[in-house]
């Protein structure tokens, strides 16, 4: 990604990635490495990736320039430079990773905010990792926090 400037990641976004959400069939991940980027950008707003797959695929259209994935690219790249300095450090408490991320969501649940900041790096990274799983990342959130979480992207 370090190499690909902006026009060229918005002409993945808009040609490679938009013509496999566009399908009707997204039982199977995009071709490509940059669509597969794309998508997994995509997931990281997980309220609006659903709406997106839930919607008609005509009100897609009208949609689609709303969504910037080129700058949710970025922060993404941004985001795993910093995790992987913090795993290249010893930063990164795997051990309490996952108990410290479902009582991150359970404060959560106990405010009244949509979005918040995640406490560490490694709470941060969990999160990641479990929205790019939508299927259980929709069930978990709302047996954990009663609704679904939606990451500030």
């Amino acid at each position: 990604l370090d190499g690909s400037s902006d026009d060229e990641l918005a002409k993945i976004v808009n040609s490679d990635y938009k013509c496999w959400f566009m399908s009707t069939d997204r039982s199977s991940q995009p071709e490509g490495l940059g669509a597969q980027i794309a998508w997994r950008a995509h997931m990281l707003s997980p309220l609006r990736y659903a709406k997106m797959c839930n919607c008609n695929p005509s009100d897609l259209v009208s949609i689609w320039p709303t969504l910037d994935l080129v700058a949710s690219i970025r922060k993404q790249q941004t985001f795993m430079k910093d995790v992987c300095s913090c795993s290249s450090s010893g930063e990164m408490d795997t051990g309490t990773a996952i108990p410290k991320y479902i009582e991150f969501l359970q404060q959560v649940a106990l405010g009244d905010h949509a979005e918040i900041e995640p406490a560490s790096a490694t709470i941060d990274f969990v999160w990641h990792v479990h929205l790019q799983s939508p299927q259980r990342y929709g069930p978990d959130c709302l047996a954990i926090a009663g609704r679904i979480i939606d990451h500030k992207f």
